[in-house]
Formats: C-alpha cells, structure tokens, sequence
C-alpha cells in the first residue's frame, strides 16, 4: 500500500508541475498575440472581372487561420487576399464564418480555380474536427475571399487575370 500511495504521491507532483507549466506557456503565447496586434494591416485593390476590390492583406500564419471568421458580412466590393510565401496546395476551412463566400485561387496573376458561394458551418458544429475542408485546385500563391455570388455575377473563370495592386 505504501509504495502506490508514493507512485500515486508522485504522479500528482508530476502532473502538477506539467499543469504549471502549460500555464505558463498559454500565459506566454497570449504576450505573443498581444504583440502581433500591433503590426500595421496591409491593403491592398484586385481588379477582378473589371471590377476593383478593396482587399485586406493577410500573410502570417495566425491572421491566415482567423480570415474573415467572426465577421458578420463584407461590402460588395471589398474582401480579403491570403498571401503565400511559394506555391502549393491550400486547404481553407470556414471556422467561425457567419455568412458564404467565393473562395478564388490564384497563382501568379491567374486563376487557378473558384470555389462558389461556399456556406458557413452549420449550426451544429462545434468543433474544428466536424468542418468541410475546400483544397486549392493546383498550385496556388494567393487566394481571394469575396461575398458569395460575386465570382457569378463578374463571370468570373479559370484563366481569367486578376491585377493586384498593394497600398504603401
């Protein structure tokens, strides 16, 4: 009885020194993103279909994950560009969205395909695991999220050309 009252006794300290110290690095993590909030937001204007779009500029990894989640909606004109460093194949996720979008998959200055009026999660989930993945088409640098049913009404297709300009 002795000697388990001792495991039992020294698995508490352990998990309590695990438990310390998850604390600490979630207390460190959250200084992290404080920080990042002080890094000025880039726009940038996309000629889409001859139309232009005011386009808020993401690249970093944690602005990627968060988009356009916990917004209630976006202008007609207005949406959001996801800048990678290289090419490759992107999955998006719809996390914490409140309405659909277009999701537009460019390499280059070309797209490289749409995916249209694609709808936020339903009500019932409630956790990353339940989510729809939409994977790029091909090799993709940048993506552009818009208001769903924009890519319809600018006949919006594979191969079109998009002019992106960057704001200083």
């Amino acid at each position: 009885m002795a000697i388990i009252y001792g495991m039992q006794k020294n698995f508490l300290i352990i998990f309590a020194v695990i438990f310390a110290i998850g604390i600490v690095l979630i207390y460190l993590g959250r200084g992290s993103v404080k920080s990042n909030t002080s890094v000025q937001k880039q726009n940038a204007s996309a000629t889409i279909g001859g139309e232009t779009f005011n386009l808020e500029v993401v690249s970093q990894s944690a602005a990627m994950a968060q988009g356009l989640s916990g917004r209630d909606s976006i202008g007609n004109r207005d949406g959001m560009l996801f800048m990678f460093n290289r090419p490759g194949i992107q999955a998006f996720w719809m996390k914490g969205m409140k309405f659909a979008i277009d999701i537009i998959w460019i390499r280059g200055n070309k797209v490289m395909g749409i995916d249209k009026n694609v709808p936020p999660p339903g009500e019932g989930v409630i956790s990353s695991l339940n989510l729809s993945f939409y994977p790029s088409p091909s090799l993709i640098d940048k993506v552009i999220e818009v208001k769903a049913g924009t890519a319809d009404a600018l006949k919006l297709k594979t191969g079109d050309t998009i002019t992106i300009s960057f704001s200083k």
